[in-house]
């Protein structure tokens, strides 16, 4: 005998066919049997369909599962990819393959989107093509989705100085100093500082700068050039800025950076031509100059001049 329940649920169906078909038929009180419904090939189809949606209708979650664990399968592979394309690109960077780490970054960021390490290595990229502007708008993007992202502060500052936004350029590097105080013990960023502070005139901030470059890393060679032109702007000694401008060519050498060594033996050659000329003036002075006086005759400005005409 079935129980009350199962006779429901039987009954159920049964008035849910007779909805369907009007020829079919439900007498009450009498059980409905599957076999009559599969003798018509109609029935069939309608028996199936109804099931179905009976069955969908009561858990719905069973459907929407499958989807969603697709969807979510779907953007962990592309998370993936976009982490090995990043990966790629800073490998090609590394390697000075500016190009292809571009390419690379940029495939990241498709699959993507918010990436912010991507947009730090693409922006990184178009500042070594000097595309300073498209490297500032990555940086831009990078630090509005990881806002102390001090690497992004760090390269934007170096971007900012190029397009000559000095204000800006400052900003961020004390930020970048505020937000990573490891900073501070690498020798590159008071280098890159110096630079930027010789570009606003502020020549004995600068070499302060580069001096505490060059107290973390003696053969800083960036730095041993932007110290002889601070020291050059301070006193204007001319031969002790060839000095260390030849010691700056020397490190540029050894170290392989030849577009460096070749733009400092050119400002050695400029120095050195303005140095003879300096000398040139100063002998034609010396000829001029009456050395019938004995030294004690001649006032302390003259005397100087006389030992400077000695030594040349």
């Amino acid at each position: 005998m079935r129980s009350k329940k199962k006779d429901s649920n039987f009954n159920f169906s049964c008035l849910r066919l007779l909805v369907l078909d009007s020829k079919v038929t439900h007498v009450p009180n009498k059980p409905c049997y599957w076999e009559a419904a599969f003798a018509q090939g109609a029935f069939l189809r309608k028996i199936l369909l109804v099931s179905v949606m009976t069955f969908v209708i009561a858990n719905p979650m069973s459907v929407a599962v499958k989807p969603a664990k697709e969807a979510h399968g779907l953007v962990l592979a592309q998370s993936q990819n976009a982490e090995s394309f990043y990966k790629q690109g800073i490998a090609k960077l590394q390697r000075k393959d500016y190009r292809g780490a571009g390419a690379d970054f940029n495939e990241a960021l498709r699959l993507k989107p918010n990436y912010a390490e991507a947009y730090y290595g693409r922006g990184r990229v178009r500042y070594f093509l000097d595309n300073d502007r498209g490297a500032i708008l990555d940086f831009n993007e990078a630090i509005r989705l990881k806002p102390n992202y001090a690497e992004a502060y760090y390269g934007r500052a170096l971007a900012h100085r190029y397009v000559k936004a000095y204000k800006a350029s400052s900003d961020d590097f004390l930020t970048a100093l505020r937000l990573n105080p490891g900073y501070a013990k690498q020798p590159d960023i008071w280098s890159n500082f110096g630079q930027l502070l010789l570009d606003v005139g502020e020549n004995k901030q600068a070499l302060d700068h580069f001096n505490e470059a060059l107290r973390l890393q003696s053969n800083h060679a960036d730095a041993l050039y932007g110290r002889a032109i601070a020291r050059y702007k301070l006193n204007g000694d001319l031969s002790a800025f060839i000095s260390e401008l030849e010691k700056a060519a020397r490190l540029y050498r050894e170290q392989g950076n030849t577009q460096s060594f070749s733009e400092t033996v050119a400002e050695i050659n400029r120095a050195r031509a303005h140095l003879n000329q300096q000398n040139v003036r100063r002998r034609y002075q010396c000829r001029q100059f009456d050395f019938d006086y004995t030294i004690e005759t001649l006032t302390e400005a003259e005397a100087s001049r006389r030992r400077e005409c000695v030594r040349l």
